[in-house]
């Protein structure tokens, strides 16, 4: 497969509304509580230990690499379905 140039458009602003909430205006993973809410959610069982090192290293880097959590056969049909990203 060979490399395809890729166009970044322009970064539009986040919001808080774009994210599940937790009865409040901040995402729950945003809030200064989380690393307790995560420790909460791991002893309910309500999420995994993996998934709560993961929302820990949300808390502390605010992003996360999750490899291969898209398929090759994933990624080839986002890069089809998007020509307009692609740099002509």
């Amino acid at each position: 497969m060979r490399d395809i140039p890729y166009r970044i458009p322009a970064a539009s602003p986040v919001r808080a509304g774009q994210f599940p909430k937790d009865g409040g205006r901040q995402p729950w993973l945003d809030r200064p509580d989380a690393v307790k809410r995560v420790a909460r959610r791991v002893a309910s069982g309500e999420i995994t230990r993996q998934q709560g090192n993961l929302c820990l290293k949300w808390i502390k880097d605010g992003y996360l690499i999750l490899d291969g959590f898209l398929s090759a056969n994933q990624l080839d049909l986002a890069w089809a379905a998007s020509p307009s990203l692609r740099a002509s």
